[in-house]
C-alpha cells in the first residue's frame, strides 16, 4: 500500500532553487512505502512521456513534479527483456535522454538482481544485518534502497552538503536541468549519504 503524501509546505510554482528542489521532494517523499525499483519504474514512464513531448530540458519545478509525481503514478510490469539491452550500444554519440534512460533501466535491473540473489528484499531492505551498502551482481554498489533516502543522497550527491536539510551553500536559481545532469542525479541516489 501507499501512504497517503504529506502536505508540501513549498508551492510547485515557486521552486527556483537547490533548497526549494530538495525541500519539496523530502516532504513528497514523506513516509513513502513503495518500493525504489517499483518508484524507478514509474519514474521512467513519466520521464519518457516528457522526452516524447520534446523536452530537452527539464526546469526545477518540472523535475520536482516528475520526482514527486513518481510516488503515486502507474508503474510499469518489470520487464526480464530489460537485461537484453544491457550490454548494447544504442548509438555511438548518446543523447541526454539515452543517458538517463539507460541509468533508470541499469538502476532497475540492480534492484531485481539484489532481491534475486537474496542480497535484499522486495520491501527495500538489506538482508544482512549490518550491511549498509551492498553490490548488486552486476557490480553498482547500493547504499540506498527506500525512495526518501535515494532522493536525498541525490540531492546532496549532485548539489553538495546540506542539500537535504535546505541550506545548501548556493541557494542560486537552479536553472534549466538536461537529461544527463537528471541521469546524473539518479546516479548519485545509490551512493551513500
Amino acid at each position: 500500500m501507499i501512504a497517503a503524501r504529506p502536505r508540501r509546505t513549498t508551492a510547485l510554482s515557486s521552486i527556483r532553487t537547490v533548497r526549494d528542489l530538495c525541500t519539496y521532494v523530502t516532504e513528497a517523499a514523506g513516509n513513502a512505502e513503495r518500493p525504489l525499483d517499483e518508484y524507478l519504474r514509474a519514474l521512467w514512464r513519466l520521464g519518457a512521456e516528457r522526452h516524447r513531448a520534446g523536452r530537452a530540458y527539464l526546469t526545477a519545478a518540472e523535475l520536482a513534479e516528475l520526482l514527486t509525481a513518481a510516488f503515486d503514478a502507474p508503474a510499469p510490469p518489470f520487464d526480464p527483456g530489460w537485461r537484453l539491452m544491457r550490454d548494447q550500444t544504442i548509438d555511438t554519440v548518446p543523447d541526454g535522454y539515452t543517458t538517463w534512460e539507460a541509468t533508470v533501466r541499469e538502476q532497475i535491473l540492480d534492484l531485481d538482481e539484489l532481491v534475486r540473489s537474496g542480497l535484499a528484499d522486495a520491501s527495500g531492505s538489506f538482508f544482512a544485518v549490518d550491511a549498509d551498502e551492498v553490490d548488486a551482481p552486476g557490480g553498482s554498489r547500493w547504499s540506498n534502497l527506500a525512495p526518501r533516502d535515494f532522493l536525498s543522497a541525490a540531492c546532496t550527491g549532485t548539489f553538495g552538503e546540506g542539500s537535504c536539510d535546505g541550506t545548501p551553500a548556493d541557494a542560486s536559481p537552479l536553472g534549466l536541468i538536461d537529461w544527463d545532469r537528471f541521469a546524473t542525479f539518479l546516479a548519485q541516489g545509490q551512493r551513500r549519504l
